[in-house]
């Protein structure tokens, strides 16, 4: 059965994706139940937003009274020009990546999963500060639930990636596969934010809690990579990944030519 879901919905969805708060996404869940056509179309879309508003109240509540102290925060507010977040596989280097570019004290080691929560850092250029969420590593051994909560107030992701690891085809492959399963796209253009492509909200009604990120790939650890050329088009053969390029090293701190 059709949807046929109102103009009123619609906008509230609109409004959905583009909010950056939480106390403003749980308005528009609210006002996207309000508004939707009560029928066995919508069954499941309601049961859908049922379920938001209720992660997003318990969210908002912090911890019961007489409770355990909650955890780290694993949805960031925004801050700054723009909110940019890293995303890789485990051992790519993004944790050091983000103590170069924002001074922070992201814990680097050599081994997986030293990133367990979302961590905050401000990189200033000239007089502009943009906020870069150093987040947990995907993979198939160390899932994590609210991954895609975290990336819903972002303006933009770093692919970071590791091609100097002979495995980084099929690590990269595995974390597109862990983004579709979270229902999170990575795309190649970006867009003014708040503004989107023509007929884009609209595109995916069926699923309002789908994520569409722009993204940019950073080659981390460029200077052990002794033709960079030929094995970036490889890379981009085998993946398919097309998004802008930047080679880079947090090691050295230099971006490669």
């Amino acid at each position: 059965m059709p949807a046929n879901l109102t103009p009123e919905y619609k906008n509230a969805e609109a409004a959905f994706r583009s909010a950056r708060d939480s106390k403003e996404r749980l308005e528009c869940l609210r006002e996207m139940l309000r508004t939707i056509s009560k029928h066995k179309g919508t069954d499941h879309l309601q049961a859908a937003i049922k379920s938001r508003i209720k992660e997003l109240k318990e969210e908002l509540a912090g911890p019961k009274k007489g409770g355990a102290q909650s955890g780290p925060a694993t949805v960031i507010r925004p801050e700054g020009a723009a909110q940019i977040v890293l995303i890789g596989s485990p051992n790519v280097g993004k944790s050091a990546l983000h103590a170069r570019l924002t001074g922070s004290n992201a814990p680097s080691a050599p081994y997986p999963f030293t990133t367990q929560f979302p961590l905050p850092g401000m990189l200033p250029y000239q007089d502009i500060y943009f906020q870069i969420i150093d987040l947990p590593p995907l993979s198939s051994h160390h899932p994590i639930r609210w991954f895609a909560n975290a990336l819903r107030p972002a303006d933009a992701g770093l692919l970071v990636v590791d091609m100097s690891d002979p495995e980084c085809v099929e690590q990269t492959l595995s974390l597109q596969g862990l983004l579709a399963e979270k229902r999170v796209t990575l795309t190649e253009r970006c867009m003014p934010i708040g503004v989107a492509e023509p007929d884009a909200q609209y595109e995916s009604l069926h699923d309002p809690f789908a994520v569409q990120l722009p993204a940019l790939m950073v080659v981390n650890k460029a200077d052990q990579i002794q033709n960079l050329a030929g094995e970036l088009e490889v890379f981009q053969e085998v993946t398919g990944v097309r998004y802008p390029v930047l080679a880079a090293s947090a090691c050295t701190a230099k971006r490669a030519e």
